[in-house]
């Protein structure tokens, strides 16, 4: 569990506490690092000019594919 800080609208996380089970840390630790970056919030402006030029088939079946 990361050490946290906050008082008011400030906010401070520091590394992962070293107390606990060392033997399920180390898994965890692995595990956050070999998943990938988050997505971004919106679509960019390349992905936006792809959903223009498609279809209108094509982009419901995507949408549809978005809303799994």
């Amino acid at each position: 569990m990361p050490t946290e800080s906050s008082s008011g609208a400030s906010r401070s996380q520091r590394s992962i506490a070293k107390s606990g089970n060392a033997r399920a840390r180390r898994p965890l630790i692995e595990a956050v690092w070999a998943s990938p970056p988050p997505l971004p919030s919106s679509p960019g402006v390349d992905l936006r000019r792809g959903w223009n030029q498609a279809t209108p088939s094509a982009r419901a079946h995507g949408q549809h594919g978005n809303r799994r």
